[in-house]
């Protein structure tokens, strides 16, 4: 679903305010359940572009800017632990495969 609904918010054109907030409640609904990749490929450079719109208030533009920053920890926190992971799982392999080392 998010897969369809992205692009379609991404196409619009118009930099309206009511817009650009209706687009950023349904970005939040989307970062709330998509993977971590998804999200930083594809919904912070949307929520970056809109985030920049020229009719913006400054109470508009801190509302994206407090869901950039949100996802964008979320992003950070899964990336850490899969590496952290990843990097376990290379010491115990290699390890088990070099013993004496």
């Amino acid at each position: 679903m998010q897969e369809k609904i992205v692009p379609l918010i991404r196409a619009i054109k118009t930099k309206e305010p009511a817009v650009a907030m209706a687009a950023l409640n349904v970005l939040r609904q989307i970062g709330g359940v998509a993977d971590a990749e998804f999200v930083a490929l594809d919904l912070l450079p949307v929520l970056w572009s809109m985030s920049l719109g020229p009719l913006l208030d400054l109470q508009q533009f801190q509302a994206f800017q407090d869901l950039i920053k949100s996802l964008s920890s979320r992003v950070e926190s899964e990336q850490t632990k899969k590496l952290q992971v990843c990097h376990t799982h290379f010491l115990v392999f290699e390890y088990w495969i070099f013993p004496s080392i």
